[in-house]
């Protein structure tokens, strides 16, 4: 796809034909980009921002719906906003949160912004805090999850 993108040389529909398998026309379309580099390109003159992409990114139901296919488990906040924002940490996530839908989905708004949004869900009722009690033994200790009401 990206060699495609980048390809200033062939025509895109003759490209495109030969790649499925038809016939292309030797002539230029001069329909695509390529044969007719005046076409207009609005998106060119539209820059958005990942600020205004954070905006857009509906984060309040991504944590529900993430709250939702977990429900039952017992994963630790920290795990949680980890799987969401696709954050890095020194400790690996379960496999359940690495390959879950919605991992990363969140990366584009950021830790802090999650963590707000989660944190006003809890305020709102939406979101409860779970302490999950630790080992006996002091092997593992107690840790906050998150249920939805």
């Amino acid at each position: 796809a990206k060699a495609f993108a980048r390809d200033r040389g062939v025509c895109r529909r003759n490209r495109m034909l030969d790649y499925l398998g038809a016939h292309a026309v030797s002539e230029p379309c001069g329909a695509c980009d390529v044969c007719n580099p005046g076409l207009p390109r609005p998106w060119r003159d539209h820059k958005i921002t990942d600020e205004q992409i954070a905006e857009a990114v509906p984060v309040e139901s991504v944590i529900k719906a993430l709250l939702k296919d977990l429900a039952g488990a017992q994963y630790s906040k920290r795990n949680m906003l980890l799987a969401l924002t696709g954050a890095r940490s020194r400790y690996e996530l379960p496999e359940e949160l690495k390959s879950h839908r919605l991992h990363g989905s969140l990366a584009h708004c950021g830790w802090r912004r999650t963590e707000e949004v989660l944190g006003k869900m809890i305020a709102d009722g939406k979101v409860e805090e779970v302490e999950v009690a630790g080992r006996p033994d002091g092997e593992r200790p107690g840790y906050v999850s998150l249920r939805l009401v």
